[in-house]
């Protein structure tokens, strides 16, 4: 067991790192307590991306093209500028599907997941240049917006693991 030592009996320099170590620890616990926050929904959106994945690749038809398109995620600010740079664009949908010659865009998000601004700015942009958007939540509501689309698919979200 350790002793404790009263701080007055501390010099300046001994009560500074007292001070920084309090400072630091106080921050971890701070960044752990928000990315313990922000973990279950990111999870269970990632979960949901992993699984729409494999539900695509299965169930859209032989001659449609799929792609996810990954702009999420928290990047070092230099990439993020490296990527603007590019043409990334803030609020692209997450995947996109290509089917006899028509672009079909799908915004996926957890179940008490926001739209944010951005998506919702870009939604309108691409609704207006006569694409079709839909935001989804669950694999089934993918399988309802495809067929709502009257893509034919040839498997359905059932049995497919989310």
């Amino acid at each position: 067991m350790s002793a404790r030592i009263p701080l007055d009996c501390l010099g300046p320099s001994a009560l500074r790192q007292v001070d920084a170590f309090l400072v630091a620890e106080r921050a971890q616990k701070e960044m752990r307590a928000e990315k313990k926050a922000k973990a279950p929904r990111q999870s269970l959106e990632d979960e949901l991306q992993a699984a729409s994945n494999r539900f695509l690749s299965i169930a859209l038809p032989a001659d449609a093209w799929a792609c996810h398109i990954p702009n999420g995620e928290k990047r070092a600010k230099a990439t993020a500028g490296k990527l603007k740079a590019m043409g990334v664009k803030a609020g692209a949908p997450d995947w996109l599907i290509v089917w006899r010659g028509r672009a079909y865009f799908i915004e996926l998000k957890a179940p008490k997941g926001q739209v944010s601004e951005a998506q919702r700015n870009t939604h309108a942009a691409l609704r207006k240049s006569e694409c079709r958007i839909a935001v989804c939540r669950s694999l089934t509501e993918i399988e309802t917006t495809l067929r709502g689309w009257l893509i034919p698919l040839r498997a359905t979200a059932q049995g497919i693991a989310s």
